[in-house]
């Protein structure tokens, strides 16, 4: 039963759902991960860098300009937003909360003022098939795998190689020492949160070619990006564990049956791996630091 339900068609089908749910969950975890805030209003920035993907076409633009421009866009929307208010609230996790769902409510308000509330569709730089030689595959679903793969190279890359990744990690593991070793904490959140706001954005552009572009389109994808994040911990290789396993599930599951037994199913598992697991997939995929510097039991004397 399973061999016949999962063909090559719907194993892609998972893959590219799963790499979908990366992209646009990346934002999430960078913000939740360093700075434990959850924004609520990730969605309506998907939504925005939507929006500029659909003008941009409509203006006869480079289609290949789309996802530059939602990260573009993206960031700066987040960067006002932080400078505005979100900057004095971060001692204060439930004003946080309250502010960003606030602040979703507003943003949905505007587009769909502009916009209205009608569907737009915008065109994919990549046409056609590639034909796999078992199967053909759109090669639009197969490039959000790329993007997917090379997101998460440059976040390992940034976060392990750069200057701001050492910074980032010493805020994450002990904020009040970082700040005391000369730190601008500040600076360090507010950075995280551009970029949280930027890759909101690109996920935005990422999904306009193959999504209906309306105002309330970030809510479809915030459950599953929420308990991605929840799930994987604080690790790029946990996000990608969990997409896959999440990402997947819902994908097959709403092909057997619908949308909602989907929606269900992934909240589920997200319980139940929580339950397992209570720190998260990156206890199975990264090591722990104080495990590594731990020193080994020496055999016998001396």
């Amino acid at each position: 039963m399973l061999a016949t339900v999962l063909t090559g068609q719907q194993v892609l089908n998972m893959l590219t759902d799963a790499a979908t749910l990366f992209v646009l969950a990346s934002g999430l975890g960078v913000i939740f991960g360093l700075m434990n805030v959850i924004n609520f209003a990730q969605g309506a920035f998907i939504a925005i860098g939507a929006y500029i993907a659909s003008l941009l076409t409509q203006h006869a633009v480079s289609p290949w300009l789309l996802i530059p421009a939602g990260v573009a866009i993206g960031a700066g929307c987040g960067l006002v937003v932080e400078l505005a208010f979100i900057r004095r609230l971060y001692a204060r996790p439930w004003d946080t909360i309250l502010a960003t769902i606030g602040l979703q409510l507003v943003i949905v308000a505007a587009l769909s003022l502009i916009f209205g509330l009608g569907n737009r569709y915008v065109g994919s730089p990549l046409k056609g098939q590639i034909d796999l030689g078992f199967t053909t595959y759109s090669s639009y679903r197969i490039f959000i795998v790329g993007v997917a793969v090379a997101l998460g190279l440059l976040w390992v890359a940034t976060e392990r190689f750069t200057r701001l990744g050492l910074i980032a990690r010493a805020v994450m593991a002990q904020e009040t020492l970082a700040s005391t070793l000369g730190i601008d904490t500040r600076v360090v959140r507010r950075v995280t949160f551009v970029i949280g706001c930027g890759l909101a954005g690109l996920g935005g552009a990422t999904v306009a070619p193959i999504t209906a572009v309306q105002p309330n389109m970030g809510d479809q994808y915030l459950v599953s990006a929420f308990l991605i994040v929840l799930v994987a911990g604080n690790s790029v290789s946990g996000l990608a564990l969990a997409s896959l396993i999440l990402g997947g599930l819902e994908s097959w599951v709403t092909f057997l049956t619908s949308p909602i037994v989907g929606n269900i199913a992934i909240i589920v598992l997200a319980a139940a791996i929580l339950r397992l697991v209570p720190g998260g997939l990156q206890q199975l995929t990264a090591p722990s630091w104080a495990a590594i510097r731990r020193p080994r039991p020496r055999l016998g004397g001396g």
